[in-house]
């Protein structure tokens, strides 16, 4: 029996390609950011990591990890998933992020909005290469500031 292989093969390479230009791709960012308490205390110099995609614009940070001391180790992340949008998807442009938390069981709370968010041309794949925070009271009555870079 005589099997065509170019009948199997190009409908499935076909479809394989279909299925990779939908489909969205996980990210990892990660640097070295401040995080400053209401009214300028406590401050924590940490490496924060956040998981997540982009998808069309769409940025949604599924999980995330603050590290580096004992003051880091203690902050908790919360409020996943993450949200916010690229203001242009081909070149640089800013963006903020939706409902994330980040405290200190009683002793830091900062929640709200993170704002001051900006970041250089997209990759081929529309994500931004980093992210850079900046700001003063940009996350509620918190501040956070650094950069994030795509791993």
């Amino acid at each position: 029996m005589k099997v065509d292989l170019k009948k199997i093969l190009l409908p499935l390479a076909g479809a394989a390609a279909f299925m990779a230009a939908g489909a969205v791709q996980a990210v990892t960012y990660e640097g070295t950011t401040t995080l400053v308490g209401p009214g300028g205390s406590p401050s924590a110099t940490c490496t924060l990591t956040l998981n997540g995609d982009v998808d069309s614009g769409v940025i949604t940070v599924y999980s995330g990890d603050v590290t580096d001391n004992s003051l880091c180790d203690a902050i908790q992340l919360s409020n996943f998933d993450w949200t916010g949008t690229l203001s242009n998807t081909s070149g640089a442009g800013t963006t903020s992020l939706s409902t994330p938390g980040a405290s200190v069981p009683g002793f830091l709370n900062c929640s709200g909005t993170v704002t001051g968010i900006s970041y250089g041309a997209v990759n081929r794949h529309g994500n931004p290469p980093s992210f850079v925070i900046s700001g003063t009271e940009n996350f509620g009555d918190c501040t956070i500031n650094g950069e994030l870079n795509l791993q």
